[in-house]
């Protein structure tokens, strides 16, 4: 499937659940309160969405499964510490060990090996 496909099914699903999602907890009254502000910034969001969407897609290709495979663990360690620091999620010792874990990984990743 191309990315541009993927863009366009993702993004479907995601109107149409949250659209659908917002009519029946808000009703059309609700969805019509929606000022020219609040379509601006859901527009502006989508847009940027899509950029980072297209950007990381492109990106992906172009490195290995391994590389890939680390990047995913990292953006779970950058959640992470971001729900310490803004949510005041507790930092616990396993919390500690999976991103001490996946630093060393990412800075093991570019180390050659030693040959035989």
């Amino acid at each position: 499937i191309t990315l541009s496909a993927s863009l366009v099914l993702l993004s479907t699903t995601g109107v149409v659940g949250l659209g659908l999602t917002s009519l029946f907890r808000l009703g059309p009254d609700g969805l019509l309160a929606t000022t020219a502000e609040e379509f601006a910034t859901m527009w502006m969001a989508g847009i940027f969405n899509a950029i980072a969407f297209f950007s990381i897609g492109a990106a992906l290709r172009r490195i290995t499964v391994v590389r890939v495979n680390l990047l995913n663990a990292s953006q779970i360690a950058m959640a992470s510490i971001v729900a310490v620091m803004v949510f005041d999620e507790p930092l616990t010792t396993w919390l500690i060990c999976g991103i001490a874990l996946t630093v060393a990984g990412l800075l093991l990743i570019d180390k050659p090996q030693a040959s035989e």
